[in-house]
């Protein structure tokens, strides 16, 4: 008698454990959100040149800064990763080429100077988010 009331215990607590190990389900009609993440379209009919955002001296003293966080050589790829990325950050795909493929990069933030794209960097790196800095080139400058 003991054993089976022991039993029956022990499956309730390991009911209960799992129970609230389980994830908490979002109340209907809210979704848990995706990053934004923008295709650059004009990229896309005109893909830009890879080296334009190579950190080359002399910089442009209009200079601006961004972190490239992914690179492949399919927008679907590109688009899977970005997925996974942290909400609440902007990214953009963008078109580019090295004249003999084309290549997706996965980028994040316009940034005014190195040392706040550097701090930027930082935050993702928090995140387990590896990025290298790039130069944005000017044909990104506008958007």
């Amino acid at each position: 008698m003991y054993k089976l009331i022991f039993t029956l215990v022990t499956l309730i607590l390991v009911g209960v454990g799992l129970s609230l190990s389980l994830p908490k389900l979002t109340p209907s009609g809210q979704q848990q959100g995706f990053p934004s993440v923008n295709i650059d379209q004009t990229s896309e009919s005109s893909p830009i040149l890879i080296r334009d955002f190579y950190l080359t001296p002399p910089l442009p003293e209009d200079a601006k800064f961004t972190l490239q966080l992914g690179m492949y050589p399919q927008l679907p790829q590109a688009q899977s990763f970005a997925k996974t990325l942290p909400v609440g950050n902007h990214y953009r795909i963008v078109k580019t080429t090295d004249n003999q493929r084309f290549w997706y990069l996965v980028l994040e933030g316009s940034y005014p100077s190195q040392e706040k794209a550097a701090l930027a960097q930082q935050d993702l790196k928090a995140d387990q988010i590896s990025s290298s800095l790039k130069l944005l080139p000017k044909q990104l400058k506008e958007k």
